[in-house]
């Protein structure tokens, strides 16, 4: 298992750290409120479902990024990773940033399009993260593609509400070329039942090991680079940890329902 701290002897000179312009709460907060989002919350896949478009191009930036969500983690609908790919594609193409960063992950991975970590790079980019072109590509690309897997991967394990909404980011530094992370900040960590004799109860996770542990295992889901060409740099990350359709994910899976998505060409945002 890789570390999760960066030692101050990495902190070399030559390695640069990069602050990614990354926030996310305002959007979440009304996807919270989406129709979507709601039925799915509310148990109701079929009219989940009937809300999406099955042509990814027909359906507003919002309404894309949360069908894209529903075929890659199978809420709802049976996982589709190449359907949600167009569906990000189509949101992205639409502006919708954080729908950038998910199509960026599905480039990284090759899911609906040849697996390119330069192409990978210059979606994420567009997403806000290194705009100022500090990286390469193949740097960033790789980058967000592991970001994008431990973001599902926290999504789909955690328990809902681990992590209190509105109280910040989870936020990490990863070193591209070492894949050392050093988990930087979290939102505040919900606390379960008090105990007899207590005043108060127990964190529900450890973040940084669940984090930590989920970066592990995301680095080994993607592609493996091709290290010559990975550079030691820092990169400052902000990991999608909003559970807008994750909180209802268990009736999800147990009604999901068959959604057959079609596309409506071939979509290549920058």
């Amino acid at each position: 298992m890789l570390s999760h701290s960066i030692s101050n002897a990495a902190k070399i000179a030559g390695t640069l750290a990069l602050c990614a312009a990354l926030s996310l709460p305002a959007q979440a907060e009304s996807l919270a409120n989406h129709p979507v989002a709601v039925a799915v919350r509310n148990g109701d896949c079929k009219a989940a479902a009937r809300l999406l478009n099955p042509v990814a191009n027909e359906n507003d930036k919002s309404t894309a990024f949360l069908g894209g969500r529903m075929l890659s983690e199978g809420i709802c609908l049976e996982a589709n990773p190449v359907g949600a790919a167009h569906f990000y594609a189509h949101a992205a193409e639409l502006g919708d940033e954080r729908s950038k960063l998910e199509y960026a992950t599905a480039l990284g991975l090759g899911e609906g399009a040849d697996q390119s970590y330069e192409h990978a790079g210059e979606v994420c980019r567009g997403g806000g993260i290194d705009a100022q072109n500090k990286l390469s590509g193949y740097d960033l690309g790789y980058a967000c593609t592991v970001l994008g897997v431990a973001g599902k991967i926290l999504r789909t394990t955690l328990p809902p509400g681990a992590f209190m909404a509105g109280t910040g980011d989870a936020t990490v530094r990863f070193n591209v070329s070492s894949g050392q992370l050093k988990v930087l900040g979290t939102p505040r960590i919900a606390r379960g039942p008090v105990p007899l004799g207590s005043h108060l109860g127990r964190p529900v996770i450890d973040a940084e090991d669940v984090i930590g542990s989920a970066w592990d295992t995301a680095l080994t889901k993607v592609p493996k680079p091709e290290r010559a060409r990975l550079d030691n740099v820092d990169v400052v990350l902000s990991i999608d940890i909003d559970m807008i359709l994750e909180r209802g994910l268990d009736v999800a899976k147990s009604e999901s329902v068959h959604f057959t998505p079609v596309f409506g060409g071939t979509i290549v945002p920058r």
